[in-house]
């Protein structure tokens, strides 16, 4: 959002929360109502409807004082398009997609185009029935932007992918790499069955019959029943952490330290913490889920390796053990050079911004 402020567009964002810790400059904050705290929602309602909200508010009805209050919101700011980021917002932008009240922008991403739709024969009725209505399609990566030959086009048939922007010029400076004896592997994600910790752990059990120096830290799955059993299971406790999600400056120290990322997942859109990894400077292996085919080019930018297969994974972890240091940098480098190309923020926000005014016109 900084970078499409910095280029002149007038952007809002309208939520929940009536306070923002951490705003970005020049961009209008909106809420439509507090989840948390009943009398704060009042003050919202009675700010955007008036008196006008007293009949709903001694209903205690919660989402329709919110409803209420989004439809004056969007007829005081007028918006040229609403860029939908997410899918949970589509059941309250529906009714105006439905009556074509504005033009509306839908971003494609993770596991709301990956998964669910395919799971789910209802909501993948629902956007089959939503995506023809719309103004037109966001995608964070080629492959995911495929999805949509299955769940329909926009009525202007306009789709743009358009790779997420990194600041680069923002995050720690890189070091060079240092080989240890010790192997330090690094995942974070939340704990989810589509994030393939089961494999990782299968390939560390495996790696330790060739590599027994070895730690494997995962970040965002501290506690988690599922692999604190299979940690037992597979009998790595001494090899394997699970922590509480880190703050970003403390997660890219983490990450840093690293002797490698892995990111086993079954599916991606793009993984924003592999990128990011790639511009800290720190050697990546994945699995080719998704777009990660993208960014992680064998040889080039990383280790890239079949999804469901710990051997694959195992074997490209003892791979890059055994690599030489400056071949290991050498990959790191480019990595970075590819990073800084197709991730760069302010190329990607001129891209959106001339999406968006394509979709304007």
């Amino acid at each position: 959002m900084k970078s499409l402020v910095e280029q002149g567009v007038n952007v809002s964002v309208i939520g929940f929360n009536t306070d923002n810790p951490t705003p970005v400059p020049g961009v209008a904050y909106y809420s439509i109502g507090s989840n948390q705290s009943y009398r704060k929602l009042i003050t919202t309602s009675v700010k955007w409807q008036g008196i006008k909200a007293l009949k709903t508010i001694r209903k205690a009805n919660r989402k329709h004082l919110q409803e209420q209050n989004l439809e004056c919101l969007l007829k005081y700011l007028k918006p040229d398009l609403i860029h939908a980021q997410w899918y949970s917002v589509l059941p309250w932008l529906e009714p105006y997609i439905e009556k074509q009240t504005y033009r509306v922008l839908l971003s494609q991403r993770g596991y709301h185009t990956n998964v669910r739709p395919f799971v789910n024969s209802t909501y993948k009725t629902y956007l089959q029935q939503l995506y023809p209505k719309l103004q037109g399609l966001h995608s964070v990566s080629r492959a995911i932007a495929h999805k949509s030959d299955v769940l329909g086009m926009p009525k202007t048939g306009m789709h743009q992918v358009v790779y997420t922007g990194i600041p680069c010029n923002e995050l720690p400076a890189t070091k060079p790499y240092v080989k240890t004896k010790s192997m330090h592997i690094v995942t974070v994600g939340r704990p989810h069955w589509i994030k393939g910790y089961v494999y990782a752990l299968q390939a560390i059990s495996s790696l330790l019959h060739k590599y027994s120096d070895v730690k494997y830290t995962i970040v965002g799955a501290a506690h988690d029943e599922e692999l604190t059993y299979l940690i037992n299971s597979y009998k790595l406790q001494d090899h394997v952490i699970l922590t509480q999600a880190k703050p970003q400056n403390a997660l890219f120290a983490l990450m840093q330290e690293a002797s490698v990322f892995l990111l086993p997942s079954i599916e991606e859109g793009l993984a924003n913490v592999v990128v990011e990894a790639m511009a800290l400077g720190v050697p990546v292996i994945s699995t080719d889920c998704g777009g990660m085919q993208e960014v992680v080019i064998p040889s080039k930018t990383g280790w890239l390796v079949p999804t469901r297969n710990p051997s694959a994974i195992a074997n490209a972890l003892y791979d890059l053990q055994q690599t030489p240091e400056k071949d290991i940098q050498n990959i790191i480098d480019q990595a970075k050079a590819f990073v800084l190309e197709q991730h760069d923020l302010t190329k990607n926000a001129q891209k959106m911004i001339t999406f968006y005014k394509q979709l304007i016109a």
